[in-house]
């Protein structure tokens, strides 16, 4: 067995027949796909069913709701392949994903390849595909400057084929959400080197009901704390570069959870913009981030953490500002 493709299932019912046909008209033929239904509310297995009859290369399994990382741990101990790939079950892969990661895994003897993926259904479906050479990126040390750093940016799994060793001393969090943030970096060490691919093989569904587009305070903080995870791990290497860039990821997060996220959950928004300024203190404390800020940007930092009414305004006005400019852009495109 060469592939082995880990798909966490929890109430994706509508979507779950077209993600796993994508797998089965995979040009590359020798996978398995591991099915872990992550205790879902609905019938998955019923959904499931003929696909399991068709094809015995597909196993369905359950798990009490525990979460997508449990789900993806779960998966990995069972896998048998040699390699290793993610499919979310609202999304679907190119024919030709599995075969051009293969190939670029054999052509270059790296252990992790990457393509480019698209949330546009339509350009999905009509983007013409080119056997491309991949570029190659080294991502086991400190990038030289902010272009590459963004490389590693790309913590997505669910468009690389990874060698399993590459997981031997790497696990998700368990009841965590954004596992995939928080471990990247390790599997990029591990990796040394990867290929990424430039054609467009993997289409991401943004379900309006994903935790992408769902908040609650749990999902925040675990947001935060998985980029602390990155800034954690490149603070202890010394690789300023990277940390510089990580250290701006995690604050703008933090900004936009603040004045966003924060209004999309039915926690107490006061009690809740507290402890995100709190968790913000207490990472730039305990690294020393700060440093790595220009003047500007210390003085926005300070003015939401100790200025919080202040910062209010500010987000308040631009929220004014923006409105005023797409009314302005209305009128003046009839």
């Amino acid at each position: 067995m060469e592939i082995s493709i880990i798909m966490p299932v929890y109430n994706e019912k509508s979507f779950l027949s077209r993600s796993i046909e994508s797998v089965l008209n995979q040009t590359f033929q020798d996978w398995e796909l591991i099915i872990v239904d992550d205790g879902s509310l609905e019938d998955i297995y019923a959904n499931c069913e003929s696909y399991l009859k068709q094809d015995r290369r597909i196993s369905f399994h359950r798990q009490k709701h525990a979460g997508q990382a449990t789900a993806r741990n779960y998966g990995l101990s069972l896998a048998k392949g040699k390699y290793i790939a993610f499919l979310d079950a609202d999304d679907c892969m190119h024919p030709l994903l599995l075969e051009q990661l293969y190939k670029d895994i054999q052509s270059t003897g790296l252990r992790m390849a990457v393509c480019d993926f698209t949330s546009d259904e339509l350009s999905f479906k009509k983007v013409p595909y080119e056997m491309r050479t991949p570029d190659i990126w080294d991502v086991s040390k400190d990038s030289i400057d902010v272009k590459a750093a963004i490389k590693k940016d790309n913590v997505y799994l669910w468009n690389k084929l990874f060698e399993k060793k590459l997981f031997e001393d790497v696990k998700f969090a368990d009841g965590r959400f954004y596992e995939d943030t928080a471990i990247m970096h390790r599997l990029f060490q591990n990796a040394g080197r990867i290929s990424y691919n430039t054609n467009i093989l993997y289409f991401y569904y943004q379900n309006p009901q994903g935790t992408i587009h769902t908040f609650d305070e749990k999902k925040i903080m675990d947001c935060l704390w998985a980029h602390r995870q990155r800034i954690h791990f490149y603070c202890s290497r010394r690789y300023l570069n990277d940390l510089k860039h990580v250290a701006h990821t995690f604050l703008y997060i933090a900004y936009d959870l603040y004045a966003e996220g924060v209004e999309k959950c039915d926690t107490n928004k006061i009690y809740l913009r507290k402890k995100i300024r709190w968790y913000v203190k207490k990472v730039f404390q305990k690294y020393n981030l700060e440093e790595h800020f220009p003047f500007h940007g210390k003085l926005r930092l300070h003015i939401f953490l100790y200025y919080p009414r202040l910062f209010e305004a500010g987000l308040y006005f631009r929220q004014k500002v923006k409105r005023i400019n797409r009314l302005w852009t209305c009128l003046h495109s009839k």
